[in-house]
């Protein structure tokens, strides 16, 4: 009885440490993600405002006789351009912030989810159902003893 107490004893600290790793690799990982993403979506949002007072500016410009029409074209169509990928850009960042929160989100469940079962020492069809999202099951392929299935 002795080997079999310490053998759950050290499956139970293994468990422990697995559930405090993903914890760990989830909040580190995803919290600098979306950290660095929404740094990013700052800048390119102050860059779209900017690029709004400048057009204005060009127009006043513009409108003024300071600057010529062929000028005015250049320079505008410059700062539109670069606003339309700075407006995608932020779009895109909004998408990723969105998909690690969402990714933390789902580790953190799956963690609770663990840390409900730890004890269990017998699977019944409700916890199986909450555990399994799926299985796969592909066509055997061979015969006799060279027969595989994934």
């Amino acid at each position: 009885m002795g080997d079999i107490q310490k053998h759950i004893k050290s499956m139970e600290a293994l468990g422990d440490q697995f559930i405090e790793e993903m914890h760990e690799l989830s909040e580190k990982g995803g919290g600098q993600k979306i950290k660095q993403f929404r740094q990013d979506l700052d800048i390119a949002e102050k860059r779209i405002t900017e690029i709004d007072n400048v057009i204005m500016k060009l127009f006043e410009q513009s409108a003024l006789g300071k600057i010529s029409d062929e000028r005015f074209e250049k320079m505008s169509l410059a700062y539109e351009n670069e606003q339309k990928e700075l407006t995608q850009k932020r779009a895109d960042l909004k998408a990723r912030i969105g998909a690690e929160e969402k990714k933390a989100q789902s580790t953190n469940q799956f963690l609770e989810t663990i840390r409900k079962y730890e004890t269990v020492t017998e699977l019944n069809r409700s916890m199986l159902v909450e555990l399994i999202d799926s299985i796969y099951v592909y066509q055997a392929e061979g015969t006799g003893k060279d027969r595989k299935q994934k």
